[in-house]
């Protein structure tokens, strides 16, 4: 998965969030963490206009760095949407 990221960071980076009608139509998975402040309520509409096809998911008790602060979680979430 690293080489794959590294591979596109020029896309990545060039991503702006003004760009109107742009959109992703596959499935996202967004995990946000319950004592994060950086998904809010406010933004769902946002969400939704670029991701349409997005699911999101909070897991209670974690920052923003749910990857690390509750890896198990992470980990049977991500595999529950993979799976899916």
């Amino acid at each position: 998965p690293i080489p794959a990221i590294c591979n596109q960071l020029d896309a990545i980076r060039g991503f702006s969030k003004h760009a109107e009608g742009q959109t992703y139509e596959g499935d996202a998975f967004f995990i946000h963490g319950g004592q994060s402040r950086f998904v809010r309520h406010a933004y769902m509409s946002t969400i939704a206009d670029y991701f349409p096809n997005h699911m999101l998911t909070t897991i209670r008790g974690a920052g923003h760095w749910v990857h690390a602060e509750a890896p198990d979680d992470t980990v049977a979430l991500l595999k529950r949407f993979l799976d899916r």
